[in-house]
Parts: structure tokens; sequence; C-alpha cells
């Protein structure tokens, strides 16, 4: 699979990285999010935890060899995450063969993108906005807190030392899967995805992307149509996740300053097509 212009567009990304930095910083008006629950892996420990996990799921997924494609996914994710404080992860981009427009991070860097999400993507900044918030779940590290978690309801475990220690622990954290399945479901998703949207705005617009990039593509491939609910639906239960999250993503898109809505507007993407 190519890109459709791919030589031009990774001569685009060089370009525009080159002139947003020339341009006056533009101040995202929201803090990043915080961990709010425990995390014992220091993100050297969840580099380790990464491979651990990377160990068990890579017969699961298929990945393309495309080194185009894979240097152009890198290359936005380069640009992304200067914007954000991860010292010591080891990124990696992958592009994986599923049935879906889907993408998905792992601890320690390991982001694995579907060649049908880059094929739905209609410009850079919807692919940069996916990435985004792929790295916004590495922000506030919630992988690692989930596998804080496991670990102590299921191990009795607080702490991990080595490169060995962590995968020793994994292992024995997967073996007890069918014991105790209760602990493997997702605690509080939604505002894991809330958090990581936010951070991965703050890197959207930091690095000179459209900022109404990422609730527009999310907003057309989950079908919301534009839906967003409001306090009533919320009263009552009716406002769906999906439309939860894009009225999210749009206020803070929305409370942008002047300078940075121009910003992010003269650095649109060109179309792209596969």
């Amino acid at each position: 699979m190519k890109l459709f212009f791919l030589a031009a567009l990774l001569l685009t990304v060089t370009a525009a990285h080159q002139v947003f930095a020339q341009q006056q910083p533009c101040t995202p008006p929201v803090a990043l999010p915080t961990a709010t629950e425990p995390n014992i892996f220091t993100e050297e420990q969840e580099v380790y935890l990464g491979d651990a996990v990377a160990e068990h799921i890579q017969h699961n997924y298929k990945v393309i060899e495309d080194p185009e494609v894979t240097a152009y996914l890198t290359a936005i994710g380069e640009r992304l995450i200067k914007q954000l404080p991860l010292n010591r992860l080891r990124f990696q981009f992958f592009l994986v063969d599923l049935p879906d427009a889907n993408a998905f991070v792992i601890p320690g860097g390991r982001i694995y993108v579907s060649r049908k999400l880059v094929s739905s993507a209609l410009n850079e900044d919807e692919l940069a906005g996916v990435i985004a918030h792929e790295l916004g779940h590495l922000v506030v590290h919630q992988s690692a807190m989930d596998v804080t978690r496991q670990f102590k309801e299921v191990l009795s475990v607080s702490s991990v030392s080595d490169r060995r220690d962590v995968f020793d622990k994994y292992n024995q954290l997967i073996e007890n899967l069918n014991r105790q399945p209760g602990a493997f479901k997702p605690r509080d998703r939604e505002k894991g995805q809330l958090f990581a949207d936010q951070a991965g705005l703050f890197a959207l617009v930091a690095a000179g992307y459209d900022a109404a990039a990422m609730g527009r593509f999310w907003d057309r491939i989950v079908g919301t149509e534009g839906k967003k609910g409001n306090w009533f639906s919320d009263l009552f239960g009716t406002t769906r996740p999906e439309e939860k999250r894009l009225r999210e993503m749009t206020k803070v898109a929305d409370a942008l300053p002047a300078a940075c809505r121009q910003q992010s507007s003269a650095s649109k993407s060109e179309v792209f097509a596969l």
C-alpha cells in the first residue's frame, strides 16, 4: 500500500514543521491531565512492560511491512512527541492489518495504526489527531496504571525492579487471566479516553496541526453526525460516550485563542489518497 504523493507529503511535513518553528509559539488554554491512580512503573520500567505486552500480542496482529508509510507515521509522531513530556519511552510506529479503522497503543511507546484508518483519513491533520490521541494515553500512563492495579489485585504485587522482574510478573498475570477475569475489565474507560483526547489536543495544537481535525475525523469514523449531547441528555443518561467525546474535543478546539486558530488553519495538510 502506498500513499499517493507520499514523497511530496513527507517534504510537506518537514517544510510545515520548519515554518511552524519560526512562528510565535501558541500556548493551548488547557493543562495536561495528570495521573490520578497509583503507578508503580518508571518510564524505563514501562518500556520493559511494553516489551512484555508486545511479546504476547504480536501474533494477533499482522504488521504490514511498508517502510514509506511507516516512515510517514513516524514523522508525524515525532512532530507531536516533541510537544509532550515523554522522555524515556521508546517510540515505534506500526502499520497493521485490522478489519476496522482503529489505532491503539501499548505501554512504552509502541503505536499501532490500521491500514483502514490511514485510508479513511482525508489529510495529514486527521491522521495526526489519531496519533496524538494515542500519545495522550502515554502522557497519563493509563496502561501502566491499569497493570499496576492488576498486579495488586491478582498478584498482590506493589513494586517491580528490572526487565526480567517485569517480564516474570507480567507472565504470571497472564497465567491468571482465566482465574480472575474481573480484574482485567477496563475501569473508567470513558475518563481515560477523555484524558487522552485532552493531552492529544495539546500536542496537536502545539505542533501546528488543525485543532478541529481530531473531532472532525472522530465524528466521521464513529458516525455521531455532529451530535454532542447536552446537560439534558447527560442528566437522563442518553448521551453516548462517543457524543460526549466529540463535545469535549470541540470545546477545547473552540477555546483556542485567535492566534492558535490562525496558526493551525494555515498549516492544514494537503488531501491525500491511497
